[in-house]
């Protein structure tokens, strides 16, 4: 896995070689910090190209790296952290350290016509860090049915993950299942997209999937009032989960240099969670050369049936206090630009807002460069 980028790198120079180059390079970086010391920062390469009348190609790379004193929060006297992690003082007294995780991930999707109307793409995705391991190949068909106006698109995408969690601990209550940490994951998606007018469309899209195997982190402790001598246990996940979702988006050209998309998503499975989640965009040009984009989201779900804060004694059946899992409601606002500079480059700068009535919110600036080849 560790070979994604060279992999990449030695395609990239494979096509400069062949005449293959005319591309279009988008490079973008991501920086975040909070009060609880947790540093974020992500970097993205992402390469598109046409190769000939039928055929596309595009390839991407992106690092990411956290830096957090809570991945050392189980580090007590029940469990310590293997060594190799890369470690660095805690400013929040003696003995507490920050630990910095890195991820490497990479896509390559080919686009392919088989005729006029009729295209699909085949993808292929990793991603890797210390304890982790995730890959995905994907493949997609679309074709006009019954007519031009309307395009009827499959996908099927399997996902396999392995997890090799980084504790060395002696206490029963804390130690993963050894036999296997792998899971995957099957998701099929069916969607029928409308053209109206000239000025609007409308889609549907209903996703379903099926997933197996060790569903947990591998490293989620979760507060026990009484028990083990360390008053917590490795929550317990099913070991399979089935869901559904379904969306609308509709797309509108507004007076002659805007464009608005609104979408709505339900979404149930069998965890016991339901959730609904609204979001609008606004694409506007502000004069020839630049484009604002603004967007809102609004998500809410109720909790899994075996989500609590807190448990008073080890459950026998699953259990979980992970926030992913419980019920909430959140939004969210993005303020973003597209400036086109004289060069024909393109600079795209954001700014995003995140809040939850759990009290966790988040903003991020990130900054995008697009240029050509």
């Amino acid at each position: 896995m560790q070979l994604i980028l060279p992999l990449i790198i030695i395609m990239l120079v494979f096509m400069v070689e062949t005449g293959y180059a005319e591309g279009k390079f988008n490079v973008r970086g991501m920086a975040y910090g909070d009060s609880d010391d947790v540093s974020i920062w992500e970097g993205l390469i992402l390469y598109e190209t046409v190769l000939d009348n039928h055929d596309e190609l595009s390839l991407e790379y992106g690092y990411d790296s956290v830096t957090s004193a809570s991945f050392s929060t189980s580090s007590g006297p029940s469990a310590t952290l293997i060594e190799g992690e890369e470690e660095e003082e805690g400013e929040h007294g003696e003995g507490e350290s920050k630990v910095t995780k890195g991820r490497h991930s990479g896509s390559v999707n080919f686009k392919h016509y088989f005729t006029s109307d009729i295209y699909g793409t085949s993808s292929l995705q990793l991603s890797t860090k210390s304890d982790y391991t995730s890959g995905t190949l994907g493949q997609t068909i679309s074709f006009p049915f019954p007519n031009r106006d309307t395009i009827l698109g499959f996908g099927a995408y399997y996902t396999a993950n392995y997890n090799e969690p980084e504790v060395n601990t002696t206490n029963a209550f804390l130690i993963p299942e050894e036999d296997n940490l792998d899971s995957n994951q099957i998701t099929s998606i069916i969607s029928i997209e409308h053209l109206i007018n000239q000025k609007s469309r409308i889609k549907f899209l209903t996703e379903h999937f099926v997933s197996s195997g060790y569903l947990s982190t591998g490293y989620q402790f979760v507060p026990i009032k009484t028990g083990p001598p360390t008053n917590e246990a490795l929550e317990q996940l099913p070991d399979s989960r089935t869901g559904t979702a379904f969306s609308i988006v509709y797309s509108r050209w507004l007076f002659d240099a805007s464009a608005i998309h609104w979408r709505l998503r339900l979404y149930n499975d069998d965890f016991g969670i339901t959730a609904q989640s609204t979001d609008m965009t606004l694409l506007t040009y502000l004069n020839d050369n630049m484009i604002l984009d603004l967007k809102y989201r609004y998500y809410q779900q109720t909790k899994a049936d075996f989500w609590a804060n807190k448990f008073p004694t080890v459950p026998a059946g699953n259990f979980t206090n992970h926030p992913a899992l419980e019920d909430f409601v959140s939004h969210q606002f993005s303020l973003g630009l597209r400036y086109e500079l004289e060069s024909g480059n393109v600079i795209k700068p954001s700014l995003d807002h995140y809040l939850s009535d759990t009290g966790f919110s988040f903003t991020t600036i990130s900054v995008g460069y697009e240029f050509e080849l």
